[in-house]
């Protein structure tokens, strides 16, 4: 058992519960010594809404949400609030823009 091992850490209590938690939600947790655990996103994780703007913008994926089962990436809060305001037309953009920039 390693002292930063997050399965061991405050084992029974709400705290092994909020990083069992943060996982499921698809969030990075990095633990000093231990690691991490990345989330692979649409676009190579790249700003979903930067792309619906027509720019790239890479992300490490710790902002992120599920659409139709996909994960999508997000350099900030405020770009997520913004892309959720029109999910459907702000995916539409994204992936035309996404498609002419990086095809294959």
């Amino acid at each position: 058992m390693r002292s930063g091992d997050p399965e061991n850490a405050h084992q029974g209590g709400y705290y092994v519960e909020g990083v069992r938690h943060a996982r499921s939600r698809g969030l990075i947790l990095a633990w000093p010594g231990y690691g991490s655990w990345a989330v692979n996103g649409e676009f190579g994780n790249m700003c979903a809404m930067s792309l619906a703007a027509g720019k790239d913008t890479q992300t490490d994926c710790s902002i992120n949400a599920q659409l139709e089962g996909k994960t999508y990436c997000f350099g900030d809060q405020a770009a997520m609030t913004e892309f959720m305001k029109a999910p459907k037309e702000n995916l539409a953009k994204a992936q035309s823009y996404y498609s002419s920039k990086h095809p294959g």
